[in-house]
């Protein structure tokens, strides 16, 4: 009796660091959760802030702090979009929405993406907050 091993498309280091029961080793993320961290991680990275590529990472850190108004709403939508064009080939934008919380000085996104090897669109949504 032959078993086929499960094929996994994409894998990657869990960066909450959290150690395998088993192996003590650092846990891995697979698949679609994968694309998702790379996506997060993009997104949230400051420009210049990867050694080696400066030119990594997107201008969302620093709206955040810009008032909140329709203009700047889609300037953030703007710039997620073009990071991840620029630097996730493996995912492909099909819905991005960007909605403004005035109150919490916040904006909620909604991330729909086509992902290379998944047959169905993914979609997730997250909360852009300024941290200080």
């Amino acid at each position: 009796m032959t078993f086929l091993k499960p094929v996994r498309l994409y894998k990657d280091l869990d960066l909450n660091f959290i150690a395998h029961p088993d192996t003590h080793d650092v846990t891995k993320v697979l698949d679609v959760n994968a694309v998702k961290q790379s996506l997060m991680l993009l997104i949230n990275t400051y420009f210049g802030e990867r050694p080696f590529h400066p030119e990594m990472g997107s201008a969302v850190s620093r709206i955040l702090f810009e008032p909140i108004d329709p203009i700047m709403t889609e300037v953030l939508r703007r710039s997620i979009e073009q990071v991840i064009q620029n630097h996730e080939p493996r995912v492909t934008i099909e819905l991005l929405e960007v909605s403004p919380r005035e109150d919490d000085n916040a904006y909620n996104v909604y991330l729909q993406v086509n992902i290379i090897g998944v047959p169905t669109p993914v979609t997730f949504s997250f909360t852009l907050q300024r941290l200080r």
